[in-house]
């Protein structure tokens, strides 16, 4: 049994459903037929992924429906990706298998120090599952500050980059929405696109207040700009829509769109970080999202703050990333470099974090030990 975000385990759903030995349940919280009908092997069970007010009857079926998968199946494997807390919380209690929780963000190792009903049920989940996966190595050293006594139970298990996406020269969308969406952006403009949930973490919003400023001061640059917000797997409505007036105020409504999107496939996100000229990532906190490794793999200029998973880069790789302070002024000023194409990283530099991060990160590097010891726990 597997519980999480289809987009982001597709590789992990991928590698089992070549394997006709394992019964797999995949309990996703986007379910589309995309998975259905690729991957024949796996059962797809579509749940939410929280417990939702506005929508009473649907939250309670779905939360009925997860409860007959938890208590009337019998699972020699339990892996769970992803934040649903309470309803992992419940699996873990009421199943009796071998468990692996896997932190999907760094935001939840900190609710979970605290006295909020999150904080206790990850804190029951830390103590009764039997293995603990973090993604990056940021993640682990801040986990393992705060519970030095799952060190044992704790494995650093980096998330492969798919190597299809990244050495060819132009990747064709397979759906017509984004196909759609790229010829709609005009050849000779700035594109920037940015693939994040709208929460707490990612700061949406002093980017949109950094470019009105910028507007304001140079109304030039913004002539042939355009951004995407494309909306992540989590979207919490209070940020949309503070997000929106934000957008409407700072009068960026013709350079910064909300990318409201039906399901994709992987791929077609990647055509639109191909088409994309340089990327943007300002965080509170970060696991060191596999975006950030596409963004150094596309040969693009970012604008990154600093933050402790992308120094990990730089002192265990020797990237070189430029990394800038989290405030608006410092912002502002590295996104005016990209809008005046004052960028001037060199080929040499931009060939070099190339290399490095397809020698170390790219899934049939780092894989293989990870799916070995995912078999042998399953076949305990």
């Amino acid at each position: 049994m597997a519980a999480g975000y289809g987009q982001n385990i597709v590789h992990t759903i991928e590698e089992f459903n070549k394997r006709p030995e394992f019964q797999i349940t995949f309990l996703a919280y986007e379910l589309n037929r995309y998975y259905i009908n690729k991957y024949k092997n796996i059962h797809f069970v579509a749940i939410c992924p929280s417990l939702d007010k506005r929508h009473p009857i649907k939250t309670l079926k779905n939360f009925l429906l997860l409860l007959y998968y938890i208590l009337f199946f019998k699972y020699d494997l339990l892996m769970i990706l992803g934040d649903a807390i309470l309803q992992t919380k419940l699996a873990v209690k009421c199943t009796r298998c071998k468990k692996i929780f896997q932190f999907w963000n760094s935001t939840l190792i900190e609710e979970s120090t605290k006295p909020s009903n999150t904080g206790k049920y990850a804190r029951y989940i830390l103590k009764n599952v039997n293995y603990i996966y973090l993604n990056w190595w940021g993640v682990r050293e801040r986990f393992l500050q705060l519970y030095p006594q799952y060190e044992k139970k704790c494995k650093n298990t980096p998330l492969g980059i798919d190597d299809s996406g990244f050495f060819q020269d132009t990747i064709i969308p397979q759906s017509d929405y984004v196909r759609n969406l790229l010829s709609e952006i005009p050849k000779d403009y700035l594109y920037c696109f940015w693939p994040r949930s709208f929460n707490t973490s990612n700061r949406h919003d002093m980017v949109i207040q950094a470019l009105s400023e910028l507007k304001q001061e140079k109304p030039e640059l913004f002539e042939k700009f355009l951004m995407h917000l494309w909306i992540g797997n989590m979207e919490m409505g209070a940020i949309k829509e503070n997000i929106k007036q934000l957008i409407s105020s700072g009068n960026l409504e013709e350079n910064v769109k909300i990318i409201d999107h039906p399901f994709v496939p992987i791929y077609d996100v990647y055509s639109l970080e191909q088409r994309s000229d340089f990327f943007v990532q300002i965080s509170e906190n970060d696991v060191l999202s596999t975006f950030i490794i596409d963004m150094i793999l596309r040969k693009k200029p970012f604008v990154l703050n600093n933050l402790r998973a992308y120094q990990f880069l730089n002192e265990k790789y020797g990237l070189d990333i430029p990394l800038i302070s989290k405030d608006i002024a410092s912002i502002k000023q590295a996104l005016k470099v990209q809008l005046m194409r004052e960028d001037f990283t060199s080929a040499e530099v931009f060939d070099k974090r190339y290399n490095i991060c397809k020698d170390n990160f790219m899934k049939s590097k780092v894989k293989p030990a990870y799916y070995n010891e995912l078999y042998s726990i399953a076949a305990e």
